[in-house]
């Protein structure tokens, strides 16, 4: 042997060098026999999947800002792009809703009734809230000079 377990340092690295080398060994010695008598050893075909898995995509959607927030019980998706609120049905993608917003939105976080949004624009310090079902109600929570939180 070229080296030794001093030369390697640990005794763990010495175990895995050896046993790789018998591995390799016995796979050299198996395949030798294999040539001499003219057969290789047959492999069992792997198991056929019986569930095949398809994937619907759908269209791409432009968004900026936080990641796509989805309701609490599973209706809707929240996204942002730039300062515009854009709730769309969680099943089929379509828009339900576009607000606007005083600035560009930052975060963007659900009520647990999954009726109501908040918007949080830190540039300005504010926070706007926004209905899914009566879209002529908004809300908008100013902190003033100390900023939201």
């Amino acid at each position: 042997w070229p080296f030794s377990p001093r030369s390697l340092g640990s005794s763990e690295r010495w175990d895995g060098i050896v046993r790789n080398f018998e591995f390799g060994r016995e796979r050299r010695r198996r395949r030798r026999a294999e040539r001499r008598c003219g057969t290789s050893i047959a492999r069992e075909p792997a198991p056929e999947r019986t569930a095949k898995m398809s994937l619907d995509f759908s269209e791409t959607y432009k968004r900026t800002g936080p990641t796509p927030v989805f309701s609490p019980d599973g209706r809707f998706l929240a996204t942002a792009v730039e300062y515009r609120l854009v709730i769309r049905d969680a099943e089929t993608l379509t828009v339900c809703s576009i607000s606007s917003c005083l600035d560009r939105i930052h975060k963007i976080e659900w009520h647990p009734d999954s009726d109501h949004v908040l918007c949080a624009c830190y540039k300005r310090g504010v926070v706007q809230c926004f209905s899914v079902s009566d879209e002529k109600w908004t809300c908008l929570i100013d902190e003033g000079p100390a900023g939201c939180v």
